[in-house]
């Protein structure tokens, strides 16, 4: 059905000043009788209330990390966020904080807060208990909550935004965790084993006890083994990486439902406890969709597994999210945490991490990942009933409890999981609510986690005068928008199949998402620019220019294809300028149906190289793969000949395996040269690249 739009016009009533250089984040605001700081958004708004609801998203940073912040703003304004962002050279301490974003709640009351950076650079709040001061000697301990509960501190399960924190501490980091966090919602991983398959990674207490006698002190395997019967119920794979200590376990403890339940039989087999750190990173480097610790931990990490094991791992793209809600694994007061360190970990770790920023009990992190199980899995449940003889008020019932509909985004699953450890706990878990203000979510609050391999969309795409038509062809419940490259303009339709967005006299991108679907965005015209492309990625749009100064709505900076392979696929043209470079990446050239996500035209494509263009024939089956090792040359295989083409003379020597020179031109601008079937080092300029002639000359 066609679906009524909802029109964001941003802005707020405050003047505007200059723009902010490249960094794209397009004007710069301030009102010092309001705010005593800077204020940028990535467009002026004219009516204020409009950010106001389920698209606000409220950024807290410093200016240090203007950049990838801009970036962050460029892919939450597709998707139809109103992002603003409230930064400043350096944050005074938390009570500077919570008074700006308080200010800045009271007027335009978004749903999400991301605080980006470190303590360090945005100061949490300071939560008092004699928790902190029992185990630090500190009347406090770290806590973004409070900035979370402005119209009441009461509102700790119902808080008035749903929160996360990026915490890194310089530049580089910043633009390594944004680039994973975008990579995973748009790029997602294109291998059906990573979305049915995680680890649970669980350290008994019993590995410590001095009787080794088989019986559990402690809930950490109960928990483990329950979210993983469960999840094998949903049809996923749940390898164990179980460490045990003296003896194998043969019962969970006497007080687990009230009597002594054995454990299943396949755990007294000894293989399935002889979990090490490199067995778990092996793990995590096939790619897992989830991860989840049960055990004791600290500010490096877990019981066998550290923030030394983090450095060291390659999982690539394909990152989990972390359940990891054991004592100080998310402490980001210390210089990096466990949880920081997965989040920051290049080519690896993870995308988002949930975790503790101080000492906990494990029967609340049990109920805490039910909780958030359940709120991703509603149905039927994880039913669970468990006491504590010792402590007859702590007592965990899931038996009857209503998960509702389920939740993706990950700050709202943590939150829910903690209104639904409350539910479990009783009035026990409100009053001491210590072990609500410690839970955090490390990553973009937002983020919605991928459960199955996604699907692809299909949709068409018409441009009528200045109205474009959307429809997804079948797909219903999507989310449907259309922003402009400054990004002054988002038009959202939720819960819709088709739309017509009206008045769009200006470039624009339409984005279409749905849980478990690759987003699907294509642009009237796209500019990439400052861009590392390390995996598959792809591009669509009616035209598209690739270089390293081609707007001046971004930061400036080449395009480098480090591995896998860019995809660009073009109504109109399709430009390399200077500044596309590529390291060991294949660039695709596309016209066509044959696509991992379908996308078609019927036009002609012009590959425009430096100042060489090739005009390739209006076949529209045609698809084109080219070899690119820079701007200034191109090399690919044509059957049994090899095509060089250069934007200015070059001299090119092809050797053969044996290292016989086979074809030289010390002058070569164009050139094909036939070959027998083999393997050939191509020498030009100062680069060397090998090719493969499969076909028979």
């Amino acid at each position: 059905m066609k679906q009524l739009v909802l029109l964001l016009l941003l802005s707020l009533s405050v003047a505007v000043n200059a723009s902010v250089g490249d960094s794209g984040m397009n004007g710069q605001v301030s009102n010092p009788s309001d705010y005593g700081l800077p204020m940028v958004h990535p467009a002026p708004m004219v009516d204020s209330s409009s950010v106001r609801g389920a698209n606000g998203y409220l950024i807290v940073t410093t200016d240090k990390y203007s950049t990838a912040v801009a970036k962050l703003i460029r892919w939450k304004t597709i998707q139809g966020f109103n992002c603003i962002v409230l930064t400043k050279p350096s944050w005074t301490d938390c009570d500077e904080v919570l008074s700006e974003i308080k200010k800045m709640y009271d007027e335009v009351a978004p749903k999400y807060l991301l605080i980006f950076g470190d303590n360090e650079d945005v100061p949490a709040a300071h939560y008092a208990c004699e928790h902190a001061k029992e185990y630090f000697g500190v009347p406090y301990f770290l806590s973004d909550v409070p900035y979370t509960t402005l119209s009441s501190p009461l509102r700790i399960l119902r808080p008035d935004m749903i929160h996360g924190r990026i915490s890194v501490s310089n530049e580089y980091e910043a633009g390594v965790v944004v680039d994973k966090i975008i990579s995973y919602e748009r790029y997602p991983v294109e291998d059906e084993a990573f979305y049915n398959t995680s680890t649970h990674y669980t350290v008994p207490e019993d590995v410590v006890d001095e009787n080794g006698d088989g019986i559990q002190n402690d809930y950490f395997l109960l928990n483990s083994e329950l979210i993983r019967n469960y999840m094998m119920g949903w049809g996923k794979t749940v390898n164990r990486e179980y460490i045990y200590g003296r003896t194998l376990p043969t019962q969970y403890m006497d007080y687990c439902f009230q009597q002594g339940y054995l454990v299943s039989e396949d755990l007294q087999d000894p293989s399935v406890w002889q979990a090490t750190n490199a067995s778990l990173s092996e793990e995590i480097n096939k790619g897992r969709f989830y991860l989840l610790y049960s055990g004791h931990g600290g500010t490096d990490g877990w019981h066998g597994f550290t923030v030394t094991d983090v450095s060291g791992l390659a999982n690539g793209n394909k990152l989990p999210v972390v359940y990891s809600e054991t004592c100080l694994s998310g402490s980001f007061g210390e210089p990096c945490c466990f949880a920081e360190s997965m989040l920051r970990k290049e080519d690896g770790g993870s995308v988002g991490v949930v975790a503790a920023s101080m000492t906990a009990h494990f029967l609340w992190n049990e109920a805490l990942n039910i909780g958030m199980f359940n709120t991703i899995y509603p149905d039927p449940g994880i039913r669970a009933n468990i006491g504590q003889y010792d402590y007859p008020q702590w007592f965990l019932d899931t038996r009857k409890m209503d998960n509702g509909e389920p939740c993706y985004e990950m700050g709202e699953v943590l939150q829910k999981g903690k209104f639904k450890m409350v539910e479990m706990l009783g009035d026990t878990a409100i009053i001491d609510s210590i072990m609500i203000y410690m839970y955090h979510y490390f990553g973009d609050p937002s983020m919605e986690i991928y459960t199955e391999t996604p699907a692809c969309f299909d949709p068409s795409i018409v441009k009528n005068g200045s109205t474009v038509t959307v429809n997804t062809n079948g797909v219903d419940g999507c989310k449907i928008v259309l922003s402009s490259l400054s990004g002054d303009q988002i038009l959202v339709a939720e819960n819709a199949d088709s739309v017509d967005f009206t008045d769009v006299t200006f470039p624009y991108t339409v984005y279409i998402s749905k849980h478990n679907y690759k987003p699907y965005v294509m642009h009237s015209m796209n500019y990439m620019q400052d861009e590392n492309v390390k995996y598959n990625r792809d591009i669509l749009a009616d035209s598209i220019v690739v270089g390293s100064g081609v707007t001046s709505h971004y930061e400036s900076g080449d395009v480098v294809v480090n591995g896998g392979k860019l995809t660009l696929v073009a109504k109109n043209s399709i430009q390399l300028r200077p500044g596309f470079k590529t390291n060991g990446g294949k660039l695709l050239v596309h016209k066509g149906t044959d696509y991992n996500c379908p996308f078609s035209y019927d036009d002609p494509i012009s590959i425009f190289n430096g100042s060489q263009m090739v005009q390739e024939p209006g076949d529209s089956t045609l698809t084109k793969s080219v070899n690119l090792v820079s701007a200034d040359g191109t090399i690919y295989v044509e059957g049994n000949a090899l095509v060089l083409q250069f934007t200015k003379p070059t001299e090119v020597e092809v050797y053969d395996m044996l290292g016989r020179v086979v074809y030289t031109n010390p002058n070569l601008r164009q050139g094909r040269v036939k070959l027998n079937r083999g393997v050939y080092s191509v020498k030009y300029g100062d680069s060397v690249k090998k090719i493969m002639i499969t076909e028979e000359k």
